[in-house]
């Protein structure tokens, strides 16, 4: 599988108030399954166009302020009607040997 890199930055606010200013702005608020800890952050939405508009499957390679990590999207939400990408899940994988 192909891989996409997505680079993110931490949260400082959570809910929803926060979350509206983030897609504002251009960008995704995210989670990181999986890991010792949950990881909140956001993304530029320009950046999940490969990874969300394919037939194919992806690995993503996630860079959050340095800490890297191999993830997998586990979940994606769009807006009903305008179709905006709202929300975004992600969960630790491992690759595994070809």
């Amino acid at each position: 599988m192909k891989t996409v890199e997505i680079i993110g930055y931490r949260r400082a606010n959570l809910g929803k108030s926060d979350a509206q200013q983030i897609r504002e702005e251009g960008n995704v608020p995210c989670v990181l399954y999986g890991g010792k800890d949950q990881v909140h952050f956001y993304a530029p939405v320009i950046l999940f166009r490969d990874l969300v508009y394919t037939n194919e499957a992806h690995f993503v390679h996630l860079n959050v302020e340095g800490e890297e990590s191999q993830a997998i999207l586990q979940e994606i939400q769009f807006h009903p009607v305008s179709e905006i990408i709202l929300h975004a899940t992600f969960c630790v994988s491992v690759k595994t040997a070809k």
